[in-house]
């Protein structure tokens, strides 16, 4: 991932706090910021709620043990931030995706914010005790999805390739449900080369697997980040 692209992600990190509200006799009421907009939501929810990761276009607040609120952030980077949150709400309600995404309970129909499921990053160890795959495996599977090779070809090579290095290649049926889960997030323009590390996976409070930031798309990179 190049500076670009660091600097413009949001921190994906949660920390686990008891203590929600930064003021117990100060509570965040949902329905209260529901019925506000701009930088008077932003600063409702930054007055009450613990802040734990804030990037150019949006900030993260932690709602309680299991839930993040998601705010595009009013600046100049305030477009930026509804994009964002409409391409999470976008990935999580695509059947092909939703299976690698941190739920979403709820959003505003402007995409101003959203509510979503809490997630913790996993180490690479954890990673292939969550999956039975290996970071080996998933830069094999991008190299072969590089090449445009289909699932039954890539698994071919990939065989052949274990076993002249004699090691044991997992089953095919996970290697083509994988192939499968990163065709259609790259579809959906997810970045490739972001997927086949386990620092952009992380694990939901029921112990899901799903992927990092996902709001930050290819073409959301293109259109507001990179240098022309």
């Amino acid at each position: 991932m190049n500076i670009l692209r660091i600097a413009a992600r949001i921190s994906a990190t949660c920390v686990e706090s008891k203590t929600r509200h930064k003021d117990p006799g100060n509570k965040f009421d949902l329905n209260k910021f529901k019925s506000l907009s701009g930088h008077e939501a932003f600063k409702y929810a930054k007055d009450r709620l613990q802040l734990t990761g804030k990037g150019s276009s949006r900030a993260v607040f932690i709602l309680n043990s299991s839930k993040v609120l998601k705010i595009a952030v009013n600046n100049n980077r305030h477009e930026v931030g509804l994009a964002q949150n409409k391409a999470e709400v976008d990935f999580y309600t695509n059947p092909k995706t939703k299976q690698v995404c941190a739920k979403i309970f709820d959003f505003d129909p402007n995409y101003e914010w959203l509510i979503s499921e809490l997630v913790k990053p996993v180490s690479e160890t954890e990673f292939k005790k969550l999956t039975g795959v290996s970071v080996y495996d998933l830069k094999y599977l991008k190299k072969g999805l590089d090449l445009g090779l289909n699932s039954e070809s890539l698994y071919e090579h990939y065989s052949e390739d274990n076993n002249i290095q004699d090691i044991d290649p997992f089953p095919k049926d996970l290697f083509i449900k994988w192939t499968d889960i990163f065709k259609n997030l790259i579809d959906q323009g997810s970045p490739i080369g972001e997927l086949t590390n386990p620092e952009h996976w992380g694990k939901t409070p029921s112990g899901n697997l799903v992927v990092l930031d996902y709001g930050l798309t290819d073409e959301i990179y293109d259109k507001y980040y990179r240098l022309t």
